[in-house]
């Protein structure tokens, strides 16, 4: 089979993008139960974090790393894409992302992913020198936030924001609304597990009036300006220079992350500035997710199909606890949660139980739940996945007591499993129109019956088969 721009890693199913310069961006989900983020072959992405009823602290928007040696600069993160190097390749794994560079004898290997217990994101970088001359280089990353609200070109942007040597980094102290709480009082930074020689706290100090993500001025310029956020738009971009003997390697990581305290933000780096705590979270992450999806294995003919079912496996995972990622879909994560049942029957339980504390106590299931707000969207069908995702649970399991189980419902009141499914079957059931039919109200699974029955008179036939 011919492959246009990558192909998958025999021993390991891991997928190896050849090119920076694809139709699209590519990306891989990084994530653990509090915080999501996304990454493609050129480092782009959002990551955020989320509380239980969906209010979000939107982290990264945007990512760029350089190096630069005597007025020349090349992108390691795959931006710009126009870019000639000597080599390129991003390895999509379960849990994190490489993108590997050769350019002029240097070599580099930038790794993100989701540390578990960790507000944030890590960018590991391992930086060597192949070439026989002693080198001098300089490194430039830069996250772009929403933290302080969009960049909007003819608005404001209030954040304040400065470096903080005790945190090698920049720091944001801001409010938002947040587990339950108003103007809950949080930190946003980005730090470096080195301290930092430059630094920038604004997106016009990096990128520019007149630049881009690609082609930031501070890059053009060669420094970056050591200035501080005052009701600008802020942007997080940190330097350091390194100078590397024949043969020489060096690693540095930046970390960008929330905490709800300074101090909180100065222990997250402190911990992984320790040697090896990087690498060690690193191995962790990748560890859980192989025990979470290599349970089971297909073997055909196909063997793309064959490394194809391990991401499948990884995807349903990913699903069932943060749905389709832009929203909270309840359909998303009971079905996904269905589907790793036979892969991992208990985590999927798990998963399972916890979409359940969403339902209504009339067995109504909403369509999702954001901003602090479960949203009814006035969707007929997200009850009917209740029952096939119980069912298969219980099959793979083997175990009828799991139907005894209480879980609450989303006023608190409790139930047991067996009784989540019933009131969704005996809702469905009451909520029928024409020929005995159940109304699709709002939409069944064709979102773009969305508007079909929103006068309670028209029928799904889909929905009343299901």
């Amino acid at each position: 089979m011919q492959h246009t721009y990558g192909h998958f890693i025999p021993e390991n199913h891991n997928f190896r993008i050849t090119t920076a310069d694809i139709p699209r961006n590519w990306y891989n989900y990084l994530w653990n139960d509090h915080c999501i983020t996304f990454v493609s072959q050129t480092g782009a992405g959002e990551g955020f974090l989320q509380d239980a009823l969906g209010r979000r602290l939107p982290l990264v928007n945007e990512r760029c790393v350089y190096l630069l040696e005597n007025g020349y600069s090349w992108g390691i993160s795959g931006l710009p894409v126009e870019e000639k190097r000597d080599a390129f390749l991003c390895t999509h794994a379960l849990g994190s992302t490489t993108i590997h560079t050769e350019n002029k004898g240097i070599s580099t290997d930038l790794t993100f992913f989701v540390p578990e217990n960790t507000n944030g994101e890590i960018w590991q970088l391992k930086l060597q020198n192949n070439s026989t001359e002693t080198r001098t280089v300089k490194l430039m990353g830069y996250a772009g936030t929403k933290l302080d609200g969009a960049y909007v070109r003819q608005g404001y942007n209030l954040a304040v924001a400065e470096y903080t040597p005790e945190l090698n980094g920049i720091l944001l102290q801001s409010r938002g609304n947040f587990r339950g709480e108003k103007h809950c009082p949080y930190v946003g930074f980005m730090s470096m597990t080195e301290p930092a020689d430059e630094y920038c706290c604004t997106v016009n100090g990096f990128i520019g009036p007149y630049g881009s993500i690609a082609h930031p001025k501070a890059v053009a310029q060669g420094s970056l300006p050591n200035n501080r956020c005052v009701n600008e738009k802020l942007g997080f971009a940190l330097g350091k220079s390194f100078t590397l003997q024949p043969g020489e390697e060096t690693e540095v990581s930046f970390i960008c992350a929330i905490a709800f305290s300074l101090e909180e933000a100065l222990s997250m780096q402190q911990t992984f500035s320790q040697k090896g705590a990087v690498q060690r979270a690193l191995d962790a992450v990748a560890e859980k997710f192989t025990s979470q999806t290599d349970t089971v294995s297909i073997d055909t003919p196909d063997k793309e199909l064959n490394h194809m079912f391990r991401w499948l496996t990884h995807q349903a995972n990913m699903g069932s606890r943060w749905a389709r990622v832009r929203h909270n879909g309840y359909r998303d994560m009971t079905s996904d949660s269905e589907c790793l049942s036979c892969v991992n029957p208990q985590l999927a339980l798990e998963r399972f139980k916890r979409v359940l504390t969403y339902q209504y106590p009339n067995g109504y299931a909403p369509r999702t739940f954001l901003d602090g707000a479960i949203k009814d969207n006035n969707f007929a069908d997200n009850t009917v996945w209740i029952t096939f995702a119980a069912m298969s649970i219980l099959k793979e399991l083997g175990d009828l007591s799991v139907l005894d189980i209480p879980v609450a419902f989303n006023d608190g009141t409790e139930a047991s499993i067996y009784e989540h499914v019933k009131r969704s079957v005996e809702f469905l059931y009451n909520f029928r129109g024409l020929h005995g039919l159940i109304r699709i109200w709002g939409g069944d699974w064709n979102d773009c019956m969305n508007t079909a029955g929103l006068q309670g008179k028209d029928v799904s036939v889909w929905l009343s088969l299901a």
